[in-house]
């Protein structure tokens, strides 16, 4: 400066007093410079280059300040030469941290910018990023190669790392601008980071993992999206580079969902067909339970973790989980057919409750996570496992079923045996089941040995003679109504809150009891709606064992309930009459 020429004393004076106060320790450091008239321009270089970046910075803006009218372009020129050493120096300095670093270059170049752009290098800017790139990159936490090494603990760090830097840009002369450059490297950074995530075997919960960092952590207040930050760090993220991130993983993490479900599922199975099938197992043991529990656990993991990350992830793991249960169930439908074509070994009443249990609630979960309702997979397997629960509770029943056969005939046309004594087979079978009484299969077969049961009642009914049954018992229509009330105590007490299904029984006296043809119509017509288990033929035979009943009018009752009930016109809440003396039948009770 003392050998610009063109500078008045009062201009020199005024730069001395300035620097002074900005950056000398000592008056004796630079007076002899500006007094003496005799520094080079060399000198200037060197004490510009030596200052740090804020005190190189003061000497510009006294250089502006003293209003230079010869030599500016060529000082200009200098000074910028000096910037872009600064820059290189001050990146590459590896006793200070990366954020004092950066400071110092950014207030170079924004220095520059502001007092005179004409004179800006163009690549300056260019050069500083590409500066910042390689001194995060070469501080970055690198993704942790070893198969051992803990993805978790390495986000954590990573996360810490990245705060720490973001956050102590606040204390920066311009944190805007060094925030803006931070986000673009650190951003470009993580994704190279943890695209190397790829190149290890990755399991389902590393991958979720990694996902639920990117799509939420990340962006969140815990990092990127910090209230301090935010404003600066959010908008200077790479969109780009985060969804082609998140796409591929997404792929890895539905292609590994599937082998791992696929090959879960099998294992379940080979255990499956190794459990003992002729020994009893308690209903309260985890084995009985451990087929549809570790099927659902298994498939129920995924979508967990999956509902944590997004809606659509969410809908496509389903999918897949869907797709393999859907097999899992063909598969298992199989080995159920196997057991019960098998000669050689008894299967045991307690093997075919657990195989009950597993279908409704295998079914009640293929209900709940298969979206589309109208798809044929979904259909067969719904159909599958209600074939197999069909066919385990009539190999249940089968024994007690036919015993009860022979003892509703009995029943209906001998003297002595009691109603309860008649069911007493049926009824046994649950208390053998006891210990199953919590099991959703208990309360199955329960509710289908009462239906079961009513049904049996009804045929054997049919089979009898009014005339006969009048002599016998006096008053039937009095007697079906108590046998009915017994029925029911009977399967209550065994499944509190069992579904009513005397009123294929009861509802038979309305039938006996009309005398009136249209109120007759009426009456079979709310019969036959409401009991679809009974035929036309079956409704035929109770009409005509009432014995007053002409032909014709049958055939005419016979024809209305048919078309009603195909037209779906029978209002079924319709309150079919109770005998008054009859005022606590369960039948009342269900009106």
């Amino acid at each position: 400066m003392g050998t610009m020429p063109g500078i008045s004393t009062n201009q020199k004076r005024c730069c001395k007093k300035l620097m002074e106060r900005i950056f000398c320790k000592s008056k004796d450091e630079i007076a002899p410079l500006l007094e003496q008239d005799k520094a080079t321009q060399e000198d200037v270089k060197f004490h510009v280059a030596t200052t740090n970046g804020h005190k190189m910075l003061e000497v510009c803006r006294c250089v502006h300040d003293a209003k230079i009218t010869v030599g500016v372009s060529h000082r200009h020129n200098d000074v910028w030469y000096q910037v872009q050493s600064i820059v290189e120096n001050a990146l590459n300095e590896e006793e200070t941290t990366l954020t004092e670093t950066v400071e110092t270059a950014i207030g170079a170049i924004q220095w520059g910018e502001n007092n005179c752009p004409s004179k800006m290098p163009s690549s300056l800017h260019q050069q500083f990023i590409q500066l910042v790139e390689k001194i995060v990159t070469a501080n970055f936490p690198q993704f942790p190669s070893q198969e051992t090494e803990s993805i978790e603990a390495y986000l954590a760090v990573l996360q810490n790392s990245i705060l720490k830097e973001l956050m102590s840009t606040g204390n920066c002369s311009n944190p805007a601008l060094m925030l803006e450059t931070y986000a673009k490297c650190f951003d470009k950074c993580i994704f190279s980071q943890l695209h190397k995530a790829f190149e290890r075997n990755l399991q389902a919960n590393d991958l979720f993992m990694l996902l639920f960092w990117v799509a939420n952590t990340y962006k969140s207040e815990q990092l990127m999206g910090h209230p301090a930050i935010k404003d600066h760090s959010l908008k200077n993220l790479d969109s780009v580079l985060c969804s082609s991130w998140i796409e591929k993983a997404r792929k890895i993490l539905l292609n590994t969902i599937q082998i791992k479900a696929e090959g879960r599922l099998e294992n379940i199975l080979q255990n499956e067909f190794q459990s003992p099938i002729s020994s009893p197992a308690n209903g309260n043991d985890e084995e009985f339970i451990k087929l549809y529990v570790d099927t659902i656990q298994v498939l129920n993991s995924s979508i967990t973790e999956a509902k944590r990350i997004s809606d659509s992830l969410t809908s496509e793991v389903e999918t897949i989980c869907c797709q393999q249960l859907l097999i899992f169930i063909q598969k298992y439908q199989g080995h159920v057919k196997k057991q019960n074509c098998s000669k050689t070994k008894k299967i045991c009443e307690e093997h075919q409750f657990r195989i009950v249990n597993n279908c409704c609630h295998l079914r009640e979960y293929v209900e709940k996570i298969a979206e589309d309702k109208t798809d044929d997979s979904y259909k067969i397997a719904i159909r599958s496992l209600e074939e197999t629960e069909s066919q385990a509770t009539k190999l249940l029943l089968q024994g007690p079923v036919h015993k009860l056969k022979i003892g509703f005939k009995d029943y209906f046309k001998k003297e002595g045996k009691s109603i309860e004594e008649t069911i007493n087979d049926i009824t046994e079978l649950f208390r053998r089941a006891l210990p199953m009484k919590k099991q959703m299969a208990y309360k199955i077969v329960v509710d289908k040995a009462y239906q079961q049961t009513c049904l049996e009642y009804f045929n054997a009914l049919l089979n009898s003679v009014y005339n006969r049954l009048l002599k016998k018992w006096g008053n039937v229509e009095h007697r079906i109504y108590q046998d009915a009330n017994i029925l029911h105590r009977t399967f209550e007490n065994l499944s509190p809150g069992v579904e009513n299904h005397v009123g294929l029984i009861c509802r038979v006296n309305d039938i006996l009891k009309t005398k009136d043809p249209e109120a007759l119509k009426l009456d079979a017509a709310v019969y036959f709606s409401n009991n679809p288990e009974i035929s036309v033929q079956q409704l035929s035979a109770l009409l005509k064992w009432r014995g007053d009943i002409p032909s014709s009018e049958i055939r005419s009752i016979l024809d209305m309930c048919s078309k009603v009930v195909a037209n779906n016109e029978v209002n079924q809440t319709v309150a079919v009459r109770t005998p008054l003396w009859l005022p606590f039948c369960c039948c009342a009770e269900e009106d």
